[in-house]
């Protein structure tokens, strides 16, 4: 999102990712497993300020809770309204439409 990641990185975050996020310097890292150019660099590592990180912690506990019916750590974070996957060309049409 602020850090200039793909929109990619964002739809293959895992609930299991964001739960073991660590704080590092004054900002918390997300490492992502599945990305595209993991098998040339290595996972993605999203970078969050604390503000963004408090954000996205909101949107799981309050948004994503009440649109999912599992809390699989294997499951995506981000979610339509109706729980389905969202594709990467979703989220990036999502963002730029804000």
């Amino acid at each position: 999102m602020a850090n200039a990641h793909r929109s990619g990185v964002l739809a293959n975050m895992t609930m299991g990712e964001f739960k073991k996020a660590k704080l590092s310097q004054g900002s918390f890292v997300i490492t992502v497993k599945k990305d595209k150019t993991a098998d040339i660099h290595g996972p993605a590592r999203v970078v969050l300020s604390p503000t963004l990180f408090g954000y996205l912690k909101v949107y799981v506990a309050e948004v994503r809770s009440v649109v999912s019916q599992t809390k699989d750590n294997d499951d995506v974070v981000i979610l339509s309204l109706n729980g389905a996957r969202l594709a990467s060309g979703q989220i990036s049409t999502a963002i730029n439409a804000s």
